[in-house]
């Protein structure tokens, strides 16, 4: 193939570079599976928040889970704050700004918060950003026993999708034909819950999810993985006092 439609690989890119298209569940399957999937451990939790709470943040937002969840049960919008490093991604919970939530460009690494000053910080397939400095930074900005959940690709999918020399990026094929490589680092579950303990957050939940808890049609590179094999999961963890 040859012009706008040749594969051309490059390196790590920004979530600029797929922003207009991530939500494009025909053309990318993938992203709305490992959604759909992410979101069935995240929106239990955050249904069971207490009505209390004074600031909830959700990181690399795109379009938000938390936002409508804690809306539609009666939680103050204005104590919600929507991040993500991607202007364009942000620009999907666009919506919540009216409500009274704050939404803002930043780096998951360099949070915009004061050391102990967040209730809740929720993370939908995080894994872009899932080393050993966002940790550090959750344990920062978290308040005494304050709660994080995460969720991200399963290392047993990936390990079984990836090339064994491309273990940290997710592959993903642009609209015109492109193949970009997105940070993805997605550790063993042994080597997540070390990054916690280093961290000195406290491992409080685990839970996997497998293609047989989708509502839809599995996405076809879901399938690379054994019958019940995990392919998403989710993490909740405490800050210690």
């Amino acid at each position: 193939m040859n012009g706008s439609t040749a594969l051309e690989v490059l390196h790590i890119a920004p979530y600029a570079e797929i922003a207009d298209e991530y939500y494009d569940v025909a053309r990318h399957p993938t992203c709305a599976s490992l959604r759909e999937l992410s979101s069935k451990f995240l929106l239990p939790r955050i249904a069971a928040f207490p009505m209390t709470l004074e600031r909830l943040v959700e990181i690399g937002v795109g379009r938000s889970l938390l936002a409508p969840a804690w809306i539609k049960r009666g939680g103050d919008a204005g104590s919600l704050v929507l991040l993500d490093s991607s202007s364009a991604m942000l620009a999907y919970s666009d919506e919540w700004r009216s409500t009274g939530a704050r939404l803002a460009v930043a780096d998951a690494r360099s949070l915009p918060f004061e050391d102990a000053s967040v209730d809740v910080l929720v993370s939908s397939l995080g894994d872009p950003y899932n080393r050993p400095s966002f940790w550090d930074e959750v344990a920062r900005v978290l308040r005494t026993g304050g709660t994080a959940l995460f969720t991200s690709p399963a290392h047993e999918w990936a390990t079984r999708f990836r090339a064994p020399n491309n273990r940290d990026a997710a592959e993903f094929v642009r609209q015109d034909g492109t193949v970009l490589l997105m940070p993805s680092p997605i550790p063993s579950t042994e080597e997540q819950i070390a990054m916690f303990a280093e961290a000195r957050l406290d491992l409080r939940e685990v839970q996997a999810f497998s293609t047989h808890d989708l509502n839809s049609v599995p996405a076809p590179k879901l399938l690379c993985v054994k019958e019940g094999e995990p392919v998403v999961r989710g993490y909740v963890v405490h800050r210690r006092p």
